[in-house]
């Protein structure tokens, strides 16, 4: 047990403190698995994809609202001629 806890007190004043200058072997805020690249890759594409429409002129369709005029446009929600307040 002793051997293990002097192991363990070696490494403990071994350890890297933040007033060590050597640079860590990766920055670990730009460190990025594969799935993560991929995930990057689509959402820049993505974006480029929005920005290209925007400068067309396309508005994004919503998908699954109300068909016909907007059932809020009197402050209160309107469905089949009922209108009710939140």
């Amino acid at each position: 047990m002793s051997k293990l806890f002097e192991t363990l007190k070696e490494k403990a004043r071994n350890a890297r403190s933040a007033a060590d200058d050597k640079p860590l072997p990766v920055d670990p805020t730009e460190k990025v698995d594969a799935k993560r690249e991929a995930e990057l890759k689509a959402e820049q594409a993505g974006e480029a994809v929005r920005q290209e429409a925007i400068e067309r002129g396309e508005q994004p369709q919503e998908i699954g609202g109300p068909k016909g005029l907007e059932p809020t446009r009197y402050g209160d929600w309107e469905k089949s001629g009922r209108c009710v307040d939140f």
